[in-house]
């Protein structure tokens, strides 16, 4: 059955994918709230129609309390799936999220994302991409709009290890330099949907939205308390 729905959901996801990046090029001309209400509405609602009835794959979010009120700040997620990043909106609002750079280069795909005000990074340049980084986020946070950003930079599988894909110190980064809290996010996606696999199993995916790291932080402790916080009850998850 497993084998099944994952053909039938495959299938689908790329034609979906493909007809609506022709289909929905127009909304690149839209304002960005527009362009946005149509993408959440056409894509990721319909995507998650999709993951619910097909796969029996559906997700529940608990802490979100913990989310600040106002202003902006930087939702620190482990990323073991492309499942997360097609529930950002769903569950965050109006987000944008730190991604490579040559993504946004990508046709069409790219194009929605850059319209989005994704952030690229190059993440081959050492220094010069964290401070690309904090530049291209400036005008985000300005706007008290929340950065997602995947701390350990890539997927990463159940099966890894902290030590073998260690914290990147981009989000302590963001937080030092614009003293703004961290929100880190626990989450078990990868045990349904997991990293380069073509199947997917039915079940509820976790996202645990856990308490801020507020300002004030050394940047060192900061990237500790965050980099504990996500492994430890990312693992409980699983």
């Amino acid at each position: 059955m497993t084998l099944i729905r994952s053909i039938i959901f495959q299938c689908l996801f790329m034609v979906i994918n493909v007809v609506l990046c022709i289909g929905l090029i127009w909304i690149l001309v839209l304002p960005k709230r527009w362009a946005y209400n149509v993408l959440y509405y056409c894509y990721f609602s319909l995507v998650d129609v999709m993951e619910r009835w097909i796969l029996g794959l559906d997700y529940k979010v608990t802490g979100i309390e913990n989310l600040p009120k106002s202003g902006s700040y930087i939702v620190a997620m482990k990323h073991q799936s492309a499942y997360e990043t097609l529930k950002l909106y769903l569950i965050f609002g109006d987000i944008r999220a730190i991604v490579k750079k040559e993504l946004l280069w990508l046709p069409l795909w790219g194009w929605y994302a850059a319209r989005m005000g994704m952030i690229g990074v190059d993440r081959g340049k050492g220094k010069s991409a964290v401070e690309s980084m904090l530049k291209n986020s400036k005008s985000v946070i300005d706007q008290g709009i929340p950065i997602v950003i995947y701390p350990q930079g890539t997927r990463v599988s159940v099966e890894t290890s902290s030590a073998e894909k260690p914290y990147k110190y981009g989000a302590a980064r963001l937080y030092n330099h614009y003293d703004i809290p961290i929100v880190p996010v626990a989450l078990n996606s990868g045990k349904f949907w997991p990293r380069k696999s073509f199947l997917i199993k039915s079940g509820t995916v976790e996202f645990k939205i856990l308490p801020p790291l507020k300002p004030g932080l050394d940047m060192d402790e900061a990237h500790r308390q965050m980099s504990i916080a996500i492994e430890n009850e990312s693992k409980k998850l699983l």
